[in-house]
């Protein structure tokens, strides 16, 4: 599910929250999982993981867009 930007605190514990300040989740796979930006390293895209720890997509999707267009044949749009 792609959805608006929100902070750590509105889904995580305080204390997985507080692990993940600068991050912004922008979808969630209802699996343990949600795709997410990393203000904090120049929005590096990435997810956080089951444990609520974040991690990196690169170099294989540099953006959301790219991310999307990979899981559903697209190819995303030239920059």
């Amino acid at each position: 599910m792609v959805h608006v930007p929100m902070g750590p605190d509105e889904v995580y514990d305080d204390e997985t929250a507080a692990e993940l300040e600068g991050v912004l989740l922008v979808g969630d796979d209802f699996g343990g999982y949600c795709e997410a930006y990393n203000t904090t390293k120049d929005w590096e895209f990435g997810f956080v993981d089951d444990c609520g720890v974040f991690e990196t997509h690169a170099p294989e999707f540099e953006s959301f867009v790219g991310f999307l267009a990979s899981r559903f044949g697209a190819q995303p749009p030239k920059e």
